[in-house]
């Protein structure tokens, strides 16, 4: 049986188990191509006994849960692995796209329409990274590679998406909740994560059931709205707040009232030159 793969930006993590139990871990799969990465491969077995699934993390840690405790799990553990293989890097919860003016970052908390408006992006042609934490480093960033986790009312917004949910493993929450794990990858568009420059930072406001509209905001604002909304590194506070500040300093910002899509689109679409005037 092959093993499931998920890739963090320094390693290859390799799953071995049985078929079925490889199947309710499918959330966890996660193979972007990284670019000029050379990524380590660690091989992980996971045991099932008596309903309950095992297995030891590589920094010490060892699950024994349930298949869904499982998945959250190992969510954690990427997001610590990250953190402690680039210290003094600020994370920001972030969507990244690229399209024909560059990427953009999409930055909000949790509900703030970052996943729904990607997915609608993705569906307009562009590329997307990831929507869950950006990097920040010395002109520019790298997305942690994760899938993209999505309600099912997603689909319902972004109709032209709902290929990718019905395709997409899903996860359970207690109260029965599905969420699909989606890959943001299309018929001869590969999932790919880059280092590289942004050509705009984009602040989300839900504005529900209203029109959506793009304001620039200056750079001390931008700043000040980027530290409350960023993971700071165990080591290196310092450098991360540096490299978050030249950032700032460097790439135009706005603050999109995120209502209707379509709208929210044509904002994109034309930002690179709104932001700059």
């Amino acid at each position: 049986m092959p093993p499931l793969r998920a890739r963090s930006l320094t390693h290859e993590y390799r799953l071995h188990a049985s078929a079925a139990v490889l199947a309710v871990l499918a959330a966890i799969e996660c193979s972007p191509d990284i670019a000029d990465a050379a990524l380590a491969p660690v091989d992980i077995t996971v045991d099932c006994a008596d309903g309950f699934l095992s297995l030891n993390l590589p920094d010490g840690h060892r699950i024994r849960a349930t298949a869904q405790q499982a998945v959250n799990e190992w969510r954690r553990f990427a997001l610590r692995q990250i953190g402690a293989s680039h210290p003094g890097h600020a994370f920001l919860p972030a969507a990244s796209i690229i399209g024909p003016q560059g990427r953009f970052l999409l930055i909000g908390d949790q509900r703030c329409g970052r996943t729904t408006l990607a997915l609608h992006m993705l569906m307009r042609g562009y590329q997307v990274e990831g929507d869950e934490h950006a990097l920040i480093d010395w002109g520019g960033i790298i997305m942690r590679p994760s899938r993209m986790f999505a309600a099912p009312d997603l689909a319902r917004l972004v109709p032209a998406a709902g290929e990718l949910f019905v395709k997409a493993p899903k996860q359970y929450g207690w109260s029965g909740q599905e969420t699909a794990a989606i890959d943001p990858s299309l018929p001869g568009r590969p999932w790919r994560i880059q280092k590289g420059p942004v050509a705009g930072l984009i602040v989300l406001e839900l504005n529900s059931g209203g029109r959506s509209v793009l304001g620039r905001l200056s750079p001390d604002n931008m700043f000040a709205r980027l530290m409350a909304l960023a993971l700071m590194p165990d080591e290196g506070v310092a450098l991360a707040v540096a490299r978050l500040r030249a950032l700032v300093m460097a790439v135009p910002a706005g603050l999109l009232s995120l209502g209707d899509l379509d709208g929210a689109a044509w904002h994109i679409e034309r930002a690179t030159a709104a932001l700059r005037c």
